[in-house]
């Protein structure tokens, strides 16, 4: 169920992680922008949500209703204004590149109301690297999605909120995921320095065994491998 801070989310990215994070805010009941300056990426995100959607409902995972109301809340747009009109949350997931991902939320810091929290999506980037480059850095932080209903990371940055943490924290379980809330400032410097600790090791293998439970590995594993040497994880059971 939407809470009642977040109405629309504009998710900047059509490629796979953005076409997976749009499918899960609408298919939650949120109205959802998708952006991308690329025509070919706009035409083939339509075509990509089908298909998560139908592994989805095959899994048991979603119901073909839930599928279908949740498409109609999702539009595609390549502009900017458009997709940041009336968002109260925005998801980027463009590619792990530093300077593009500051000219991006430069961008949409720009275009957003104020009250809109900006996040990334990065799995390997800083917080304090990427925010230097908005000014509501109270309202900017992480947030990281490692698949469908299932984990969500948030990563605080040097000037995030405690009560942008908060929204997202319920955000997060709106979509029906588990949440971790994270003291550094990347998912990768997370996951080395708990690596030593038995207790913080297990409960990583516990998020990404419901990762993998879900069925959903051929979207989502591909972001966990540099997480799994430093922890040297065994095999899922």
């Amino acid at each position: 169920m939407p809470i009642d801070e977040v109405r629309k989310v504009c998710v900047v990215g059509a490629g796979r992680m953005g076409s997976g994070i749009s499918l899960q805010c609408a298919v939650a009941g949120y109205e959802t922008a998708v952006f991308d300056i690329s025509d070919e990426a706009l035409q083939q995100a339509p075509a990509r949500h089908r298909g998560i959607a139908e592994r989805l409902v095959a899994l048991g995972s979603l119901g073909q209703s839930e599928v279908d109301a949740g498409l109609a809340r999702i539009t595609f747009t390549k502009d900017a204004g458009q997709a940041a009109e009336n968002a109260d949350l925005l998801s980027e997931s463009v590619p792990e590149v530093l300077e593009l991902k500051r000219r991006v939320h430069a961008q949409f810091d720009q275009l957003c109301p104020s009250h809109t929290i900006m996040t990334t999506n990065t799995s390997s980037l800083l917080v304090s690297e990427i925010e230097g480059s908005v000014r509501r850095g109270d309202r900017f932080a992480a947030l990281h999605f490692h698949g469908f209903r299932t984990v969500v990371d948030i990563m605080r940055g040097p000037r995030t909120s405690a009560k942008t943490v908060e929204v997202l924290r319920r955000f997060a379980r709106s979509l029906q995921g588990e949440t971790k809330i994270a003291q550094q400032q990347s998912v990768v410097g997370q996951y080395q320095k708990v690596a030593d600790a038995a207790s913080e090791a297990r409960q990583v293998a516990q998020m990404l065994r419901l990762a993998y439970q879900e069925g959903l590995n051929a979207l989502s594993l591909r972001e966990l491998p540099d997480f799994l040497d430093p922890l040297k994880m065994p095999p899922w059971a």
